[in-house]
């Protein structure tokens, strides 16, 4: 018996510290979605409207606030540098907060006047408070990724999401409606700083102002490329959020955004876990042409694998699934994630992956793209409002130009290193028929009857 149990427990370390981040995020997702449908029946999708603002605003300032230095923690040998570029990004963080915090002070109004969103107006003063947290986590996640204390990540996931989901049903039944819903937010960000701090505190002492500013000028690329590409790609995924509600309102955006949720929630799973191992990983064998090669490859298909059923069934399903799971209203949320699913799926094979362009010091290209993707997201939305008029034509537009984007973009970065366009397309698209014609026989054959 426990040679059986040894033969199908992983052997690798990197299968280890995937299951061990898995383990721990299995269970941080499973509570929010366990506990949707009760949060779908005490909060409206207007609710949810101000929460996705609220968070696409704050998505886009976090990706400034650490001069973009978070993700260079990993990568010096000696723990003193590492140290003290978690030190370089905290007090980069604490100017920029100051910064934002006066910039709330003083034009407040103005800023709800031009989100035209008078709700937003009763948490606005809570994103310096989340913006901190938030910074420090960014700061925290590397250093804990760098240590390999991956049991340390997954315990914070269960402890963050614990809270968030129980201070969200607290704050729901006390009818306090999305100001609720953000301070649920604020306090599960709270928690897991608390947590991930812990193998922190030791190395303390390390830190030195005279080393940060040699870091600062060792590591520049990264606040010149890397922050831009990746306030880039925040931005084209929160300021659409941004202009649905401007143009089409809380209701819309509350659908939109919440169709988003219960996919990436569970994406999340896999994807975060495999992508924070896989950044170490990648960057202790980049020397290794041959077997970087196939350690990105063989993720990419397992990665594959795992997604494609799931995605095929929120394609073809997923209008049915959420008027049955959170209520006929969430109908529409359901009818959005059938336009969006497609082009999740590939982030969701792609995007754990993605840190091999900063392995390969090609962080001009990742700004490239996100460059791209911002100009095409944005693009959609204007198009979609101006032209068709219709939010339903606006996130279909919008889901089919982001699946040709993220399906190029998949097979550039295998090709980096070293496989084929023909092998990956081939391999990807040989599935995804298969799949199509089998789930999308089957929704027919329900239609028909």
């Amino acid at each position: 018996m426990k040679k059986k149990l040894h033969n199908i427990l992983p052997k690798s370390e990197f299968a280890k510290n995937v299951l061990t981040l898995m383990t721990g995020t299995t269970i941080a997702q499973a509570i929010p979605i366990a506990i949707s449908p009760i949060l779908t029946r005490i909060y409206s999708p207007e609710d949810f409207g101000v929460l996705a603002l609220y968070g696409s605003i704050l998505g886009i300032l976090v990706t400034f606030s650490n001069g973009g230095y978070e993700s260079a923690i990993v990568q010096p040998k000696r723990k003193k540098e590492a140290v003290n570029i978690l030190g370089l990004g905290f007090n980069i963080s604490l100017i920029f907060l100051t910064v934002v915090s006066l910039i709330i002070l003083f034009f407040n109004e103005r800023i709800i006047d031009l989100l035209d969103n008078e709700q937003f107006g009763n948490v606005i003063y809570f994103i310096p408070i989340s913006l901190f947290f938030m910074s420090f986590y960014n700061l925290l996640n590397y250093f804990n990724i760098r240590e390999k204390e991956y049991k340390n990540i997954s315990k914070s996931s269960v402890y963050r999401s614990s809270s968030l989901s129980l201070f969200q049903l607290v704050f729901g039944f006390l009818n306090l409606g999305y100001v609720g819903l953000v301070l649920g937010q604020i306090i599960s960000q709270i928690t897991n700083d608390i947590v991930l701090f812990k193998p922190v505190r030791k190395y303390l002492r390390l830190l030195s102002p005279r080393k940060q500013k040699e870091l600062a000028v060792k590591y520049q690329n990264f606040p010149k490329y890397l922050m831009w590409s990746g306030s880039l790609n925040t931005a084209s995924s929160q300021l659409p959020i941004m202009l649905i509600t401007n143009f089409f309102g809380n209701a819309i955006v509350g659908y939109f955004s919440f169709s988003q949720r219960i996919i990436f929630t569970p994406m999340s799973l896999i994807g975060n876990s495999v992508g924070q191992v896989f950044y170490q990983k990648s960057a202790e064998i980049k020397e290794n042409k041959e077997e970087l090669r196939k350690l990105t490859f063989n993720m990419y298909k397992k990665l594959f694998y795992i997604g494609i059923v799931p995605f095929l069934i929120l394609t073809f399903y997923s209008d049915y699934i959420f008027a049955f799971v959170f209520g006929e209203k969430w109908r529409i949320a359901g009818q959005y994630t059938q336009v969006l699913a497609p082009w999740i799926f590939f982030v969701f094979i792609t995007s754990p992956l993605s840190t091999i362009f900063i392995t390969l010091g090609r962080q001009k290209e990742n700004l490239f793209f996100n460059i791209l993707i911002f100009i095409s997201r944005i693009g959609t939305i204007l198009i979609g409002y101006y032209y068709f008029k219709s939010s339903d034509s606006t996130i279909l537009l919008y889901g089919g130009v982001g699946l040709l984007f993220w399906c190029l973009w998949s097979f550039y970065m295998l090709k980096l290193v070293g496989v084929s366009y023909k092998e990956s397309s081939v391999f990807s698209f040989k599935y995804a028929f298969v799949g199509i014609l089998f789930f999308g026989g089957i929704r027919f054959l329900i239609e028909s009857i």
